[in-house]
């Protein structure tokens, strides 16, 4: 009956959606309560930030540069905490701006997100309840792919990914740039293998898309695709 409910609902309130796409939002909500017990986003006075809408399954990488890329000034950026190693670098495999040391200090923490718009990401209440962080989430699982999963569902970030647009190192834009420049830079393995390599603008790291590129293209499908429960 509850199911019945909750579908009747969705179809009146919802009507320019088709059947089925109210299924899947329906299904990914309720996968999301049980698995994060209702993530919720923490201000000063621990008001959950609005949910706007659910985000919708990209799998392919061409379908994401082909879409209406949103405003630069409308895409979050963000400050991980200590604990947070590698979920910083998913979020920047991902495409977002992400500040991250292994030695920052909570003071220092809620000194830049008192000086910036950045969401402060932690597991620690104690930490984003400080005056100087207006805007936080509060992580719940301890898995960085499942806690990758909780900052986009929560912000609607699935629209703002840009795989592999940013260096995992530091976080900063990569570009492409040609070969004959960075020839004698490259291992000798791939510098006649691959035909196309970037560079980070602010640490010069190199990229190619090698074996690990294809690895880490597979785990970021399976980040970015809806679970069933």
């Amino acid at each position: 009956m509850l199911f019945l409910f909750v579908m009747g609902w969705q179809q009146q309130t919802q009507k320019s959606l088709c059947p089925f796409r109210n299924f899947l939002i329906w299904r990914i909500r309720t996968y999301m309560r049980k698995r994060t017990g209702f993530i919720s986003a923490m201000n000063n006075k621990d008001k959950p930030v609005e949910q706007s809408r659910i985000g919708r399954s990209l799998l392919q990488w061409d379908n994401i540069v082909s879409e209406q890329t949103p405003p630069e000034e409308s895409i979050p950026t963000f400050i991980c905490d200590v604990h947070l190693g590698k979920l910083s670098r998913i979020l920047r495999l991902l495409g977002f701006s992400v500040y991250y040391r292994n030695d920052l200090e909570d003071r220092e923490i809620a000194d830049r997100a008192a000086a910036s718009s950045a969401i402060v990401l932690s597991r620690d209440r104690g930490l984003l309840r400080r005056k100087k962080i207006s805007q936080g989430l509060l992580l719940t699982s301890t898995d960085p792919y499942e806690q990758a999963r909780e900052v986009l569902w929560h912000f609607n970030l699935l629209p703002s990914v840009r795989p592999f647009s940013r260096c995992s190192l530091c976080g900063e834009p990569i570009k492409p740039v040609p070969r004959e420049m960075v020839y004698h830079q490259l291992p000798a393995s791939v510098r006649d293998k691959y035909p196309t390599f970037y560079q980070c603008s602010a640490c010069g790291k190199l990229f190619w898309k090698g074996d690990h590129f294809r690895t880490m293209e597979g785990l970021l499908n399976r980040l970015l695709s809806p679970r069933a429960e």
